[in-house]
C-alpha cells in the first residue's frame, strides 16, 4: 500500500503548468497517495482586496478566503489524474480506499469543526494542518515558493503561520517544507516525511 500524506500546495503553484506536471511525476516516483489542499492564491488575494476596500468583516472574509481555496483546488485539479473532490473527512477516506487522489474542498470541514480563529491570521497552512490532524494522516508536506530552500526543511515554523506551527507541535505531526520549483525536492520530501 502506498504511503498517504497530506500535501499543502501553495496557491502560487495552482496555475503553474510546469509544477502541475512535476507534482504528478513526484507522486509516481515517491509512490505516495497525496491528500491535496491548495492555498487560495490569486483568488484569496481578491477576497483580501474586498476585505480591505469594502465593508467586509473579518469572519466573512475568513470564510470567503476558504472558498477561494476551493476555487484554487478546482483549477489545480485539471492536471491531476484519478482525482476526486472531497468535502468531508469521510469523502477523503473513501477516496483513499478507492485508490483515487482526494483534492480537499475545505469549507465544510472547517465550518463544521470551527476550532480555528476566524481571521486573517489563519492561512491555508493552518487549514492543512487541521485536516491532517482530523483525518488521522499525521504526515504533511508544505510545498512553498522558496528560492533559498534546497531539498527540504523540517523546521516548518519558519514557513507557516503560527496556528499551523502550534497544531504541528502540539500534536506531533511529521512535517516538512519543500521548494515547489524543484521536482527532486518534492520527491525527496514525499519520501522523507
Amino acid at each position: 500500500m502506498r504511503k498517504v500524506i497530506v500535501v499543502k500546495v501553495s496557491g502560487y503553484y495552482v496555475l503553474n503548468e510546469v509544477f502541475l506536471r512535476n507534482i504528478v511525476k513526484a507522486i509516481n516516483e515517491a509512490k505516495v497517495t497525496p491528500i491535496f489542499i491548495c492555498g487560495g492564491g490569486i483568488f484569496a488575494n481578491a477576497v483580501r482586496e474586498a476585505y480591505l476596500n469594502y465593508e467586509v468583516d473579518e469572519k466573512t472574509a475568513h470564510y470567503a478566503a476558504i472558498k477561494a481555496m476551493e476555487v484554487s483546488a478546482i483549477m489545480f485539479s485539471r492536471k491531476i489524474p484519478k482525482h476526486v473532490f472531497a468535502e468531508t473527512l469521510e469523502e477523503i477516506n473513501s477516496a483513499i480506499i478507492r485508490g483515487t487522489i482526494p483534492i480537499v474542498l475545505p469549507y465544510r470541514i472547517v465550518s463544521k469543526v470551527n476550532i480555528l480563529p476566524e481571521s486573517w491570521e489563519i492561512t491555508s497552512d493552518s487549514i492543512a494542518a487541521l485536516i491532517s490532524l482530523l483525518s488521522g494522516v499525521r504526515k504533511i508536506v508544505f510545498v512553498k515558493k522558496s528560492p533559498s530552500l534546497k531539498g527540504f526543511d523540517k523546521d516548518v515554523c519558519k514557513y507557516v503561520d503560527k496556528y499551523a506551527c502550534k497544531i504541528i507541535k502540539n500534536y506531533g505531526l511529521s512535517s516538512l517544507v519543500v521548494n515547489g520549483d524543484h521536482v527532486e525536492s518534492i520527491v525527496l520530501g514525499f519520501i522523507s516525511v
